[in-house]
Protein backbone atom coordinates (compact mmCIF):
# COMPACT_ATOMS: atom_id res chain seq x y z
CA UNK A 1 0.00 0.00 0.00
CA UNK A 2 1.50 3.40 -0.80
CA UNK A 3 0.53 6.75 0.79
CA UNK A 4 1.44 9.33 -2.56
CA UNK A 5 0.22 11.39 -4.56
CA UNK A 6 -1.03 10.49 -7.34
CA UNK A 7 1.37 12.26 -10.12
CA UNK A 8 0.00 11.17 -13.85
CA UNK A 9 -2.89 12.47 -14.50
CA UNK A 10 -3.01 11.20 -18.09
CA UNK A 11 -3.14 7.82 -16.39
CA UNK A 12 -6.78 8.50 -15.25
CA UNK A 13 -9.76 8.13 -17.60
CA UNK A 14 -12.21 6.56 -15.63
CA UNK A 15 -12.91 7.35 -11.76
CA UNK A 16 -15.44 5.57 -9.64
CA UNK A 17 -16.63 7.63 -6.52
CA UNK A 18 -18.06 5.64 -3.49
CA UNK A 19 -20.91 8.27 -2.47
CA UNK A 20 -22.51 8.45 0.94
CA UNK A 21 -25.62 6.94 1.80
CA UNK A 22 -27.27 10.13 3.03
CA UNK A 23 -28.43 13.11 1.12
CA UNK A 24 -27.34 15.40 3.68
CA UNK A 25 -23.91 14.13 3.05
CA UNK A 26 -24.23 13.81 -0.89
CA UNK A 27 -24.99 17.86 -0.96
CA UNK A 28 -21.76 18.34 1.21
CA UNK A 29 -20.15 16.07 -1.09
CA UNK A 30 -20.79 18.21 -4.44
CA UNK A 31 -18.15 21.11 -4.04
CA UNK A 32 -15.30 17.98 -3.72
CA UNK A 33 -17.21 16.52 -7.22
CA UNK A 34 -16.66 19.63 -8.67
CA UNK A 35 -13.17 19.89 -7.80
CA UNK A 36 -12.57 16.16 -9.27
CA UNK A 37 -13.85 17.27 -12.37
CA UNK A 38 -11.58 20.32 -12.18
CA UNK A 39 -8.43 18.40 -11.81
CA UNK A 40 -9.64 15.88 -14.43
CA UNK A 41 -11.97 17.80 -16.79
CA UNK A 42 -11.98 14.64 -19.32
CA UNK A 43 -11.92 12.24 -17.28
CA UNK A 44 -15.16 10.05 -17.10
CA UNK A 45 -16.41 9.93 -13.19
CA UNK A 46 -19.53 7.25 -12.36
CA UNK A 47 -20.92 7.82 -8.88
CA UNK A 48 -21.92 4.72 -6.76
CA UNK A 49 -24.74 5.12 -4.37
CA UNK A 50 -27.92 4.07 -3.57
CA UNK A 51 -30.92 4.75 -4.12
CA UNK A 52 -33.17 7.02 -3.64
CA UNK A 53 -29.58 9.92 -3.32
CA UNK A 54 -28.89 9.09 -6.29
CA UNK A 55 -31.58 10.71 -8.19
CA UNK A 56 -29.74 13.61 -6.61
CA UNK A 57 -26.66 13.16 -8.35
CA UNK A 58 -28.31 12.62 -11.61
CA UNK A 59 -29.18 16.11 -12.07
CA UNK A 60 -25.55 16.92 -11.73
CA UNK A 61 -24.54 16.24 -14.87
CA UNK A 62 -21.58 18.78 -14.81
CA UNK A 63 -19.90 17.17 -12.40
CA UNK A 64 -21.10 13.22 -12.50
CA UNK A 65 -20.95 11.31 -16.30
CA UNK A 66 -22.84 8.39 -14.68
CA UNK A 67 -24.65 7.44 -11.46
CA UNK A 68 -25.00 3.84 -11.11
CA UNK A 69 -27.62 3.15 -8.06
CA UNK A 70 -25.89 0.09 -5.73
CA UNK A 71 -28.42 -2.55 -4.23
CA UNK A 72 -28.21 -2.31 -0.78
CA UNK A 73 -31.13 -3.20 1.42
CA UNK A 74 -31.99 -5.88 3.33
CA UNK A 75 -33.59 -8.30 1.06
CA UNK A 76 -30.93 -7.81 -1.79
CA UNK A 77 -28.04 -9.56 0.48
CA UNK A 78 -24.40 -9.66 0.84
CA UNK A 79 -23.93 -11.86 -2.29
CA UNK A 80 -26.08 -9.95 -4.13
CA UNK A 81 -23.61 -7.16 -3.56
CA UNK A 82 -20.73 -8.39 -4.20
CA UNK A 83 -21.95 -10.17 -7.44
CA UNK A 84 -23.23 -6.58 -9.19
CA UNK A 85 -19.59 -4.78 -7.25
CA UNK A 86 -17.81 -7.62 -9.29
CA UNK A 87 -19.84 -6.74 -12.41
CA UNK A 88 -18.70 -2.72 -12.08
CA UNK A 89 -14.97 -4.28 -13.24
CA UNK A 90 -16.32 -4.08 -17.07
CA UNK A 91 -16.08 -0.27 -16.15
CA UNK A 92 -12.09 -0.83 -15.94
CA UNK A 93 -12.00 1.93 -12.92
CA UNK A 94 -8.75 3.80 -13.29
CA UNK A 95 -9.32 5.61 -9.69
CA UNK A 96 -11.82 4.95 -7.11
CA UNK A 97 -12.23 6.90 -4.01
CA UNK A 98 -14.56 6.22 -0.70
CA UNK A 99 -16.38 8.97 0.81
CA UNK A 100 -18.07 6.80 3.54
CA UNK A 101 -15.64 5.58 6.30
CA UNK A 102 -17.20 1.86 6.00
CA UNK A 103 -15.13 -1.17 5.99
CA UNK A 104 -18.32 -2.84 3.44
CA UNK A 105 -17.49 0.78 0.96
CA UNK A 106 -13.65 -0.27 1.08
CA UNK A 107 -14.43 -3.86 0.41
CA UNK A 108 -17.05 -2.94 -2.58
CA UNK A 109 -15.03 -0.96 -4.60
CA UNK A 110 -11.82 -3.09 -4.18
CA UNK A 111 -13.97 -5.98 -6.16
CA UNK A 112 -14.84 -3.02 -8.97
CA UNK A 113 -11.23 -3.85 -10.04
CA UNK A 114 -10.67 -0.36 -9.54
CA UNK A 115 -6.36 0.20 -10.23
CA UNK A 116 -6.01 3.06 -7.21
CA UNK A 117 -8.09 3.04 -4.36
CA UNK A 118 -7.92 6.10 -1.67
CA UNK A 119 -9.75 6.56 1.35
CA UNK A 120 -9.35 6.48 5.41
CA UNK A 121 -7.03 4.38 7.12
CA UNK A 122 -9.66 2.67 9.45
CA UNK A 123 -11.20 -0.34 10.65
CA UNK A 124 -8.95 -2.25 9.06
CA UNK A 125 -9.59 -1.13 5.19
CA UNK A 126 -6.39 -0.26 4.40
CA UNK A 127 -5.34 -3.72 3.25
CA UNK A 128 -8.38 -3.20 0.49
CA UNK A 129 -6.64 0.29 -0.12
CA UNK A 130 -3.93 1.40 -2.61
CA UNK A 131 -3.73 4.77 -0.76
CA UNK A 132 -4.91 4.63 2.28
CA UNK A 133 -5.13 8.10 4.84
CA UNK A 134 -4.23 7.58 8.22
CA UNK A 135 -6.02 10.06 10.77
CA UNK A 136 -6.37 11.12 13.58
CA UNK A 137 -9.31 11.63 16.12
CA UNK A 138 -9.12 15.50 15.21
CA UNK A 139 -9.26 14.63 11.87
CA UNK A 140 -12.00 11.98 12.06
CA UNK A 141 -14.47 14.99 12.87
CA UNK A 142 -13.92 16.78 9.57
CA UNK A 143 -15.48 15.57 6.32
CA UNK A 144 -13.60 13.26 4.35
CA UNK A 145 -13.61 14.74 1.08
CA UNK A 146 -11.75 17.73 3.01
CA UNK A 147 -8.81 15.41 4.08
CA UNK A 148 -8.74 12.67 0.73
CA UNK A 149 -8.31 16.15 -1.33
CA UNK A 150 -5.09 17.78 0.85
CA UNK A 151 -3.45 15.04 0.75
CA UNK A 152 -3.94 13.51 -2.66
CA UNK A 153 -4.83 16.16 -5.34
CA UNK A 154 -3.98 19.77 -3.99
CA UNK A 155 -0.54 18.82 -3.12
Amino acid sequence: MQDKAISNKGEISHIAVWMPSWIGDVVLALPALQTLRDIYPNTRVTAIIKFPTGQLLSSHKAVVDTVLQFPKNKADGYIKQCSYALGLRKYKFDLGIIFPNSFHAAFMLMLTGARVRIGYRTDGRQLLLTHSIPVTQKEKKRYIVSIIFTKFFLQ
